[in-house]
């Protein structure tokens, strides 16, 4: 078996309460149903601040950047790992990543990053544009739906509105560069917002995107065409189709 299949790398980013979580389970339900192994990685800044050691807002800028520099590593590991299994497994395999690398440039001065930048030795480049083959951006409610936005759902958020829009406007800009990005708006309802999100990603990786009537394509092919085609995300599958027609009288 190939044990080092090729692995889709998806961040789902934007400003805070867009609905990053609820379409992570969607995207990652759909994509099993059609076959496809799905791992989701967690957004580590809110594990680290379930854990007691959330950002030091109130101590010195050692600390931070000591805090902005460990968040970063663990999240790689994470995301490393992540792949690193998925490889294992001889299958192909969709990494979802509840927020990416990036992020952390929004929450910081441009000057406190660039010296993050050179204290660790990484490149801004290779963080956007190198870990991730997709970004997603999912507007906060804060834009178009401030009806909806809550601090309720997350007790790592802290935002109120208009820093919420202030956020979302700084994480567009820091991914920015990276090739693939779809922005997700709330010019439709929150299910439709979702539909939208997995629309994306189905886009993105050559399937089929659920509709709201249910149905979709199949084509018929060749069994040379289907054993030419390499393995990713294209599911193939063998049935008769027998065709019944109305009698002519």
């Amino acid at each position: 078996a190939d044990l080092d299949p090729h692995v889709f790398r998806i961040v789902l980013t934007g400003g805070p309460c867009g609905g990053k979580t609820t379409a992570l389970s969607t995207i990652a339900d759909y994509l099993r149903s059609l076959g496809t192994q799905v791992f989701m990685v967690p957004e580590n800044a809110t594990i680290f601040a379930n854990g007691g050691a959330g950002f030091p807002v109130h101590s010195s800028k050692a600390q931070q950047m000591c805090w902005e520099s460990s968040r970063i590593m663990c999240q790689m590991m994470m995301e490393d790992s992540f792949i690193r299994i998925a490889k294992s497994s001889g299958k192909p395999t969709v990494v979802l990543c509840d927020r990416g690398t990036m992020d952390a440039a929004a929450y910081m001065e441009t000057q406190r990053w660039n010296e993050l930048m050179d204290q660790m030795g990484w490149m801004t480049d290779g963080l956007r544009e190198e870990r991730y083959d997709a970004v997603i951006h999912l507007h906060t409610t804060a834009i178009g739906a401030e009806d909806y936005y809550t601090l309720q759902n997350n007790e790592a958020r802290r935002e109120n509105i208009d820093e919420a829009r202030e956020l979302d406007h700084k994480i567009k800009r820091v991914w920015k560069g990276h090739p693939h990005i779809e922005y997700i708006d709330n010019s439709t309802d929150f299910p439709e917002k979702i539909i939208r999100v997995v629309e994306a990603i189905c886009r993105i990786l050559g399937l089929h995107a659920p509709t709201s009537s249910g149905f979709f394509k199949v084509f018929r092919i060749s069994r040379e065409f289907k054993d030419a085609m390499p393995q990713l995300y294209i599911r193939f599958e063998e049935f008769f189709c027998p065709n019944h027609f109305p009698q002519e009288f």
